[in-house]
């Protein structure tokens, strides 16, 4: 695979019996195909400390504004998205694969979010109680309105039903 950053080749790495590709000789990153990141993104995964560790500096400076494609569809474009609840790390991901492509400092930013797991359910709770809730409640008060009015509609509309018309129904 080449890297999508500075298109230099990704050298496959092992960690903890984890295949990634990682960007040796230029900027860096480093490739996670679909959940591999779960298993390094927190700082209580030996896993994460592992990769750490394995990780080349960045030796190319990478353009994170432009558009990158994802390495190991070739064909899409990879979305810029956070990466955790408190939404102060923001990664690519592919739309097509699922896999993540992270610059260098990135995941050891990811997993500063958090010490435990605990802490991380704590902050994807807030997160979703400030956030989604109230879009859920709005969505729920829009809906109970439009049945209000279709409510009002069948009452005034009655007399065309044939059951209008039909004793027993």
């Amino acid at each position: 695979m080449t890297c999508p950053v500075c298109s230099s080749a990704l050298k496959s790495i092992v960690v903890q019996s984890v295949m990634l590709d990682a960007c040796a000789k230029g900027c860096g990153g480093v490739w996670f195909d679909k959940n591999e990141l779960d298993r390094f993104d927190s700082q209580a995964e030996a896993a994460g400390s592992d990769l750490l560790k394995q990780l080349h500096p960045q030796m190319v400076p990478a353009n994170t504004s432009a558009p990158r494609t994802c390495p190991k569809c070739v064909k899409y474009k990879m979305q810029k998205r956070f990466a955790c609840a408190k939404r102060n790390v923001g990664v690519d991901s592919c739309p097509g694969c699922g896999g993540f492509w992270l610059d260098t400092g990135e995941l050891a930013r990811i997993q500063e979010n958090w010490q435990t797991d605990a802490e991380r359910f704590q902050a994807f709770d807030s997160m979703f109680a400030q956030e989604v809730v109230p879009l859920m409640a709005a969505e729920q008060a829009r809906v109970e309105g439009s049945a209000q009015v279709f409510g009002k509609i069948d009452s005034v509309l009655k007399f065309i039903r044939p059951s209008y018309y039909i004793r027993g129904k």
